[in-house]
């Protein structure tokens, strides 16, 4: 009887070990990495005819902007509202990365047309919400 309550103990740690890297794997391990990229832009489409393309030049800003990307992604369906029209835009060698604001301002970052989203600070939203003031876009933009 004893050996037997030791088997199920041991099946149990293994069981409750690989669910939790299991989980995550799932959730907590998909990391975006923007240190190539070697051109920001910011996009801008408010009425579907005029679409703004703007490249930022301020090394600094694109430096802040990197350490904002730079971190975990999620998999989830958040209500806030994203539109791929209203991006920060980073190439590289990984390829074009869309970053879209949620647009009722709350510290959310979708990743391209994807179900992958990231978190931000309120700081790192503010920053974020002073970059697109300079284009007449505010938010919540509803």
């Amino acid at each position: 009887m004893r050996r037997l309550s030791k088997k199920l103990i041991i099946i149990f740690i293994i069981i409750f070990s690989f669910s939790i890297i299991g989980f995550y794997l799932c959730f907590f391990h998909n990391t975006i990495n923007v240190n190539s990229a070697n051109r920001v832009t910011i996009l801008t489409n408010c009425n579907d005819s005029n679409i703004t393309e703007t490249d930022i030049v301020d090394e600094y800003l694109i430096a802040e902007l990197k350490s904002i990307f730079r971190g975990r992604i999620f998999l989830d369906s958040p209500s806030c509202g994203f539109s791929s029209s209203i991006s920060i835009i980073m190439i590289g060698d990984e390829g074009v990365i869309a970053f879209s604001p949620a647009l009722d301002g709350c510290p959310i970052i979708r990743i391209n047309d994807s179900n992958e989203f990231m978190r931000i600070t309120e700081e790192q939203r503010d920053l974020i919400n002073e970059i697109f003031n300079e284009f007449s876009i505010a938010f919540p933009f509803v």
